[in-house]
Order: C-alpha cells, then sequence, then structure tokens
C-alpha cells in the first residue's frame, strides 16, 4: 500500500492507533476507513487445548503442552505474547496456519472468529476433533485501508462503504438500487457512486449474508445502529511503545508548540459551552474536549487553550484559514462537511463523535407539538420557526416544512431570542439544545415545550482541517482516550493506569494520562456536563460486551 503496489487495503485489517499513526514496518501512518467488520481474537482446535486457552490457562496440568498457532503480522502476536510467554507457533501465511495445525505443530490456532470457525478449518483440510472457545479477548474493528495524504481517495473509499450501511438502513438492495441518492460532491462523474456501489454488490447486510453467514452467523455487533443504542467505542491501540516520527516542523502540532497555546472554536450552549462573564472562563461538555486536547499537547497544563465563540456559519471557514487548530462546537459530522462543506468549499476530518443527538423542536404551546407532529394546519397554521443558518438543522427544518414556516437566524442567540421578540414560537435545534435552560438564559420565561421526537441524526463531533494527518490523529486519539478509559475503569483519580505512548515522539510520552488527569474519562466528563441537563442513554451509552449494534450510517447521503 505504501509504495503504491495497491490502493486500498481489504484483507482484514485491524484500525489501531499503532497503524494510524506509525506502522513500523513502513513507517508511515495510514488512514482508516470506517470499520466494515467487528471482530476479534479467540481460539479453535483440539478441545481440552481450546478449553485451556479459553482460559489463558497454560500452568494446570496438560494446559502446559499448549501450543497455539498464529499468523505473523497481526495484532494477534503482540496480544498472545504478553499472555502465553512460551508455546507460540507463528505462522508467515494463512496457508501455513493451517498447515501447522494439520501437522500437530500446535493444538490450537488463535485468529479472529472468521478465520477460525469449524467451516474454514476443516475447508483447509482438518479431520480431528475441534472445538470453538466462547471467549474473545480483543477488539479487532476492520477497516479498508488508504494511505495518507491523498483525502479525497480516501474519503471517497470510506464514503462507498458508508452507503453500503446506509442502504442496508434504508432497506434498499440489489433489487432496488435505482433509487438510492444521487450526490455530486466528488463530481458529477461520480453521481451514480451510491446507486451503483450497491447495484453491483448488494447492501451491507447483503453482503454479510452473501460470504459469512454460513461461517460467522452475524451477531449483534455487526448489526446497523440508528442511533438508539450505545455506540461509545474505544479503538484499540496496538504497540503504543514503537517510536513514531518527530512531529512536523511546519505542521499544526510544531504551531500550537510554538505558540504556547491551543485555539478551539467553540459556541455557547448550556452543559456544552458555558461562558462565565464574571470569571471570563469557560466550562462544558465541549469545552472539555478542548482542554483535553491542550492538555495532551502541553503536558497537562489545561490552561493553555483560548476559545473563540463561532456561529454556524464562521466555523468551517475559521478552521480552514486556521483562526482556530479545531472545532470542539456540536458539530455534525456528515458526508458534505466530510467531502466539500458548502461554505468554505473544503472537506474537513471529523474524530471520534462524543455526542449523539438528533433535530428537535421546543416552543410556546400548542406550537411546539404542531412541529413535533408536522402539523401547519387548522390551530397551527400560525407556525414559525426559529432555525440557525449554516447549520443541519436549517437543512433538514427546510425538508421538512415548507418556506413560510421557517424563520433563518444568524446565531443561536437569535434563534432563541425569537421566542421572546415574536419572531417565532418554535425554536429547532439538536435536541440535547432545546431544553428549557436554553430558552430561559435568553429572558424567556413563558409557558413552553419540547417535542418527543427526532427527526435527523446528528453525531457531534470534533472537526480538524484536512491538509495536517498527524494532528487530526493526534485529536482522534485523543477524544478515543477518554472512552478507553471509562471502559477500562480508569477515571481522573486513578490516571497513572493510563499507558505510556511513543508513536508521536518522546515529548507526548505521557500524553494519554494527562488527558485523564485534567479531564477524567468520557463518564466523567458526561457526568460533570450534561447530567444535570439529559440523563446518559441511548447511543451515548459504552458499547460493552456483550456489544449491541456498533454499525453506524453518518448522515449525508
Amino acid at each position: 500500500l505504501q509504495n503504491g503496489d495497491v490502493d486500498v487495503l481489504a484483507r482484514l485489517t485491524t484500525h489501531n492507533m499503532e497503524r494510524d499513526v506509525y506502522e513500523p514496518s513502513t513507517s508511515a501512518g495510514f488512514t482508516f476507513s470506517v470499520p466494515y467488520l467487528y471482530n476479534g481474537l479467540s481460539f479453535g482446535g483440539v478441545p481440552f487445548f481450546t478449553d485451556c486457552a479459553n482460559r489463558l490457562d497454560i500452568v494446570t496440568g496438560n494446559c502446559t503442552s499448549l501450543k497455539m498457532c498464529v499468523l505473523d503480522s497481526t495484532t494477534h502476536v503482540s496480544i498472545l505474547s504478553s499472555i502465553f510467554a512460551n508455546g507460540i507457533v507463528v505462522a508467515v501465511s494463512t496457508a501455513q496456519l493451517y498447515d501447522n495445525f494439520n501437522r500437530a505443530l500446535c493444538n490450537v490456532i488463535a485468529g479472529e472468529q472468521f478465520a477460525i470457525s469449524t467451516s474454514v478449518v476443516r475447508a483447509n483440510g482438518y479431520t480431528g476433533p475441534y472445538s470453538l472457545a466462547s471467549n474473545v479477548i480483543s477488539k479487532e474493528p476492520v477497516a479498508l485501508v488508504t494511505r495518507e495524504g491523498d483525502a479525497r481517495w480516501s474519503d471517497f473509499v470510506n464514503w462507498v462503504l458508508i452507503g453500503l450501511l446506509d442502504a442496508e438502513e434504508r432497506n434498499i438492495g440489489l433489487a432496488d438500487a435505482s433509487g438510492f441518492a444521487l450526490s455530486t460532491l466528488f463530481g458529477p462523474q461520480y453521481q451514480f457512486m451510491f446507486r451503483n456501489s450497491v447495484g453491483a454488490v448488494g447492501n451491507y447486510g447483503e453482503m454479510y449474508t452473501r460470504h459469512l453467514e454460513g461461517i460467522v452467523p452475524r451477531s449483534p455487533i455487526n448489526q446497523i445502529n440508528p442511533g438508539s443504542s450505545p455506540l461509545i467505542y474505544s479503538f484499540p491501540y496496538g504497540d503504543l511503545q514503537v517510536t513514531g516520527n518527530a512531529i512536523n516542523p511546519t505542521g499544526t502540532i510544531q504551531q500550537i508548540l510554538d505558540r504556547g497555546f491551543l485555539r478551539c472554536g467553540t459556541r455557547p450552549q448550556a452543559g456544552f459551552g458555558d461562558f462565565n462573564p464574571a470569571t471570563q472562563t469557560w466550562s462544558g461538555f465541549d469545552v472539555d474536549f478542548c482542554r483535553a486536547v491542550s492538555a495532551a499537547l502541553f503536558g497537562g497544563v489545561t490552561n493553555t487553550v483560548r476559545f473563540i465563540q463561532l456561529s454556524g456559519a464562521e466555523r468551517f471557514p475559521a478552521l480552514l484559514s486556521g483562526e482556530v487548530d479545531v472545532l470542539c462546537r456540536v458539530t455534525t459530522a456528515t458526508f458534505s462537511r466530510d467531502v466539500n462543506e458548502t461554505i468554505s468549499r473544503a472537506g474537513f476530518t471529523f474524530a471520534q463523535t462524543t455526542f449523539y443527538d438528533g433535530l428537535a423542536f421546543g416552543g410556546i404551546p400548542p406550537f411546539g407539538t404542531c412541529a413535533d407532529n408536522l402539523n401547519t394546519i387548522g390551530s397551527c397554521a400560525s407556525l414559525r420557526i426559529c432555525v440557525e443558518d449554516g447549520t443541519t438543522t436549517i437543512v433538514r427544518v427546510r425538508e421538512l416544512f415548507p418556506p413560510r414556516f421557517v424563520v433563518a437566524t444568524n446565531s443561536r442567540l437569535e434563534t432563541f431570542q425569537g421566542l421572546t421578540t415574536g419572531a417565532c414560537n418554535v425554536v429547532a435545534s439538536d435536541g440535547s439544545d432545546v431544553l428549557p435552560p436554553s430558552v430561559q438564559e435568553v429572558g424567556y420565561n413563558g409557558p413552553y415545550e419540547v417535542g418527543s421526537n427526532r427527526f435527523s441524526k446528528e453525531p457531534l463531533t470534533p472537526v480538524t482541517r484536512e491538509d495536517d494527518p498527524q494532528w487530526s490523529d493526534f485529536v482522534f486519539w485523543v477524544v478515543s482516550s477518554t472512552f478507553y478509559a471509562e471502559e477500562q475503569g480508569i477515571t481522573q483519580a486513578t490516571y497513572t493506569q493510563m499507558p505510556t505512548v511513543s508513536l508521536f515522539g518522546s515529548q507526548f510520552f505521557l500524553s494519554l494520562r494527562n488527558v485523564i488527569a485534567a479531564v477524567g474519562n468520557y463518564g466523567e466528563i458526561y457526568q460533570r456536563n450534561l447530567s444535570r441537563l439529559l440523563a446518559r442513554s441511548g447511543a451515548n451509552l459504552l458499547n460493552l460486551s456483550p456489544n449491541g449494534p456498533q454499525h453506524y450510517a453518518r448522515p449525508g447521503i
């Protein structure tokens, strides 16, 4: 891949931090799509020894004779070496892996569940007794991989895959692919890209049924999640002690270090970005992610960040121009913003989503209910909806309501002030934003109701420019570290349990510890900032074992 012999890798490659930042055999980082398969390391083999491996037992009785075949140049070698000091037989090819097992050079095969299934092992010539372990001892989110430095190609590959997931969610498949969306974001010559891809191979579910269902039945984690159940998921790390490339001397990280502070684009919103005029300080959920990035950069010092307030229309031009280094301000990750954002006419890079939300309405009774029911007749004919321009929200509201019901505003503040000025009787925003505190803070204290329905997907995600993959990787893994810490039970009080990391160079050796020391894990960040407004639930919970659906199609197709 690195030398250009292939354009994309589609060969059960796990997305981890090591490969993302600095893959040692190539001394390069790579770009990963969303995972197309959530897999995990497990064991299959002679039943007695499979049980030993399942219990991670190499010291009891005959378990001392456990010998394990594993494929070289995989994440599995380092994982198993840390558990089983001896008895590992490394194979240089898949064919050799099965041949070693057939010749009894080992009595257990370690691999991803698809590679060690009974049908696959039998197909490779083994006829003896065989059983599968019940435990899975690693995360293996398998993704398509492209070279860094060609963001448009990486985006194209990623969105073809997301399109297959989206097609299944919409129940569009081989038989009716012609009904799928058109898009010219990659140019008019690719307007049929989604129709063509689904027309060629079907949607994700059809592909799984055709190729994998007979090997390993589709488990819940490989089902589609529309955003209704837990989605917070940390990616595995790989070997963090590999010393990566030096920081790019002209890149964003070095510019921030030279400047002495991070510039973070944000906006006021209860729980997400609260500004205290008396102390001139910011706090909130998004603010904590700014501080997390700053702590990782500056050795744990969290006051090395400047917050720059930006409207919906201002944010992407400000990021593109370098006025800010990162956006942490309730920004939805969408197809167009990833590839060709409409205001700045540029693509951007999104980290892991930190909050899953959706369009909702709040308003003066009965108009809040009118909007929630999409009713514009009778007593609802006077409905007027204030919504901020330059947002995904106004795009969706205009899809739901004729123009005469929609009042475009220049800012979030103007949106909510519309209830006090009489410009509107309903406000439209994310569900987390139309709660009573948002209208109370602009001085509206009259009757108010919030709708129960959600009319869009709004995966709110930190954003960086597309031209500096080293910086985008840094932000991605800072965010992911807060998920990892919560999964591992590591808190702000026990931050020293976080691993050290050399992938960004020795100066960032303690970066992950500094993140958790500064802001805590994801659960602590949520509890501190949002729990008073929104009980944590649904997609904003950890997707823990036994995992629920994890395939999530970001919006915008």
